[in-house]
């Protein structure tokens, strides 16, 4: 007798099946190696099939899920829909990337089956708590040199100690995928700061500085 089967596409991957790239020795320029945070994301809007655009990013976090901002799906101007995630992208500018003669598989596009923003997400709350979505693929991927999902952390993780180094990564107004450093700052000095103008930080944000 058969009963159910394990969805195993929506289980997070443990290390170090997550968080591992084949470069091994990281770029100190802020343009990325080829497969430099192999995890990143670019999601794709059109409007009324006629042009399409990119628009934020967001970390594979398993074969069926993007993380991403809550703000980057609630705030797409009217006409536009988010249709599809691009996952293996270095160089938007080219449609196979090489580096050093070495060359990606083409970057893939897959279609969205849902999107779930936080429940307790504002839009107009300018203090950003639970600005956080997870975008269902509509298949399955497979992982590869480009494609590899980050790791998460795990429930027991508390704030990495200040000063810690830490990396964004994304396109920005950059054809290739950028990195930058950035120290990790104490919240309360962060709050202080911010507190300004009228906007406070909750424990589970994180702030950084360049």
């Amino acid at each position: 007798m058969v009963c159910c089967a394990t969805d195993t596409s929506a289980l997070l991957p443990p290390a170090p099946d997550c968080g591992f790239q084949l470069t091994k020795n990281a770029s100190r320029s802020e343009t990325t190696k080829i497969n430099e945070f192999p995890w990143m994301a670019l999601l794709k809007i059109s409007f009324i099939n006629i042009a399409t655009s990119f628009r934020c990013g967001g970390a594979l976090i398993n074969k069926r899920y993007v993380l991403t901002a809550a703000h980057c799906i609630t705030s797409i101007s009217p006409g536009w829909q988010l249709r599809s995630v691009r996952l293996g992208e270095w160089d938007l500018n080219s449609n196979i990337d090489c580096e050093n003669r070495y060359c990606n598989d083409a970057p893939i596009d897959v279609e969205i089956e849902k999107i779930i923003v936080h429940n307790d997400y504002a839009p107009q709350d300018k203090n950003r708590h639970n600005d956080i979505a997870l975008i269902r693929l509509a298949r399955q991927i497979e992982y590869s040199s480009s494609i590899r999902p980050i790791c998460l952390p795990p429930t027991s993780w508390s704030h990495p100690p200040k000063y810690a180094n830490m990396y964004s990564a994304g396109w920005g107004i950059a054809s290739k995928k950028i990195k930058m450093e950035r120290n990790v700052a104490a919240l309360k000095n962060c709050g202080r700061f911010f507190g300004r103008d009228g906007i406070s930080l909750k424990s589970s944000q994180m702030c950084t500085s360049p």
